[in-house]
């Protein structure tokens, strides 16, 4: 039985414009907020584990409402990643800092690894999988959160965590 575990971020950014106590978006809450930063927090919502079979392989599928499994390369575990989008002023350039994480490590089978399209409607095929990738013993996909380059929307300049 493989452990994985899921974390509970709280990160530093450098941002503002953004009321605390406020809700960013579901499980991410703006905990502190001055001129030269931003502290927000993810609470990721319960774990659903969900068994799934791929030819005559058993796995468990885990989904965490309102989190996307945005990993998408073929063969890799299939986990769900949290994204949201934060407003930033004009010319800043947000940094991330973990500031704490707490982690929950749940029992079930190997993670259901992403399929191809053509695979996925074939119910006798077998699953495609990247070995190398589940005899490790790391965090995966490695990282517990970045930042993405800053963008503009319209008048708006955005970064998204």
């Amino acid at each position: 039985m493989t452990r994985y575990a899921f974390a509970v971020v709280c990160a530093v950014l450098t941002l503002t414009g953004i009321s605390v106590g406020g809700t960013v978006a579901p499980g991410v809450r703006v905990t502190s907020q001055s001129s030269s930063s931003t502290v927000i927090e993810f609470t990721a919502p319960a774990a659903e584990i969900i068994q799934v079979h791929i030819g005559d392989q058993s796995f468990s599928a885990v989904c965490l409402q309102g989190c996307d499994a945005s990993i998408t390369e073929v063969g890799k575990p299939k986990v769900p990643t949290a994204a949201v989008l934060l407003a930033i002023p004009t010319g800043a350039e947000p940094t991330l800092n973990i500031v704490s994480v707490e982690t929950e490590t749940l029992q079930c089978a190997r993670v259901v690894p992403v399929q191809p399209e053509t695979l996925r409607e074939d119910t006798e095929a077998q699953p495609v999988m990247d070995g190398l990738c589940y005899k490790q013993d790391a965090w995966y996909p490695g990282t517990l959160a970045d930042v993405a380059e800053p963008a503009v929307w319209r008048d708006l300049q955005v970064a998204g965590v």
